[in-house]
This record gives C-alpha cells, structure tokens and sequence, in this order.
C-alpha cells in the first residue's frame, strides 16, 4: 500500500503519511525509505492489522460438483492486484476444495472453483474460508452444490476432419434439470495423443 508523506505534521521524531487507495486486508509494517536510504524498523514494532468483511457470496446454490463455477465475493478492503498479495479460497468438506482466486478489486474477489467429489458433494452445503495475507477473514456463507448430476453420454460423429468445417454434437442424460445457455457454455477439446488442448480450433454454436 502506498503512503504519501506529509510534510506539514512530521517532525524529527515522526512520521504522518496518507493512503493513497483504501487499505488492504492484511498485517502491514511500514517501509520507510529516506534520503540516504531505507529506515529500519524496531524489532519490536508490531504491524497494523487491516480485516476484510464478507458481505455476500453469488451465486450460492445450485454449484457445480465438476466445478468451474465464478464465485463473486462481495466485501471491503480486497486486494487490487492479486499479483502483489496472497489470497487462499477453500471450501469447507474433505478435502478442502479451493477456489482460485482470478480478479479483484477493493470491493469484489472473483474465484473460480476446482471440481469436488462428484459422489459426495451432490447436495451438500458447506462454508468458505477466505485468508487474505495471512489474515482469517469472518463471513457466515453457506454454499449449496446441485441435488443431481446429469453426464453427456455420447459425443457425434465419434470422428471429425481436422480441415472441414463438421458440426459435433453432445447427447445428455435423458431430463436433463439445466438451462443450458451457448453463451455459458465452453468445451476443452484434448488431443489424446499428444494431451495438447485443441479447443481454440473449434468453434460452438
């Protein structure tokens, strides 16, 4: 976080400088760099602890057990810039199934969900826990996976030419509960062969 020095309340034996941007949840000391170079800090000096809140987690039912669902976290004081901070999402069954944070701002985390048990996860409902720089942050969120879940059964035609524009089609379970929307809807196509991810390739429509 950066601090501008204000010289009009500093003295020689202290120090006032403002935020520039909202503080970030976390345990910070100061970094204090002068003319002729960097001012270290007491060993004793104990850092400023920052917390977060949690306000609302979206969605919070009907997730996915195969995972792959955003989660957007609403709250205060999220990192800016996931590269400069550390940020752990993980849910609350065993083992604990992260959730991997992709973009944030001061007030909304985006996370993306790994897949959990396909067996045991259908139904439950568990909580997250968020630690941002090493800081717990409290929130009372309780996430409901899907009650049931549907597979594609069959993939036509079971072969297709690497050059001719050939249309590949999906066959589900039959009752299938879900609205299924082409703009939601992505597919990773793996070349087993070689394990290469081919999907930029292909085109769904």
């Amino acid at each position: 976080m950066d601090c501008e020095y204000d010289a009009a309340t500093s003295t020689s034996t202290k120090i006032e400088c403002t935020l520039k941007d909202a503080p970030v949840c976390g345990i910070w000391k100061p970094d204090v760099i002068g003319n002729l170079g960097r001012i270290p800090n007491s060993v004793d000096l104990v850092g400023i602890q920052v917390n977060c809140t949690v306000t609302d987690i979206q969605p919070d039912t009907l997730l996915n057990v195969l995972g792959a669902d955003n989660l957007t976290i609403t709250g205060t004081n999220f990192p800016r810039y996931l590269e400069d901070n550390t940020v752990d999402i993980e849910f609350s069954n065993t083992p604990a199934t992260k959730c991997v944070a992709q973009r944030s701002n001061s007030t909304h985390l985006i996370c993306l969900t790994k897949s959990f048990n396909k067996t045991a996860a259908i139904g439950q409902s568990w909580s997250i826990k968020l630690v941002i720089n090493n800081v717990t942050v409290d929130n009372t969120a309780s996430l409901k996976m899907k009650e049931v879940n549907k597979n594609a059964l069959q993939i036509l035609p079971p072969t297709a030419s690497p050059v001719l524009k050939t249309k590949i089609q999906f066959k589900l379970q039959e009752n299938f509960p879900f609205d299924l929307i082409k703009e939601d809807f992505t597919v990773n196509i793996t070349l087993l062969s070689l394990g290469e991810d081919v999907s930029p390739y292909f085109k769904h429509s």
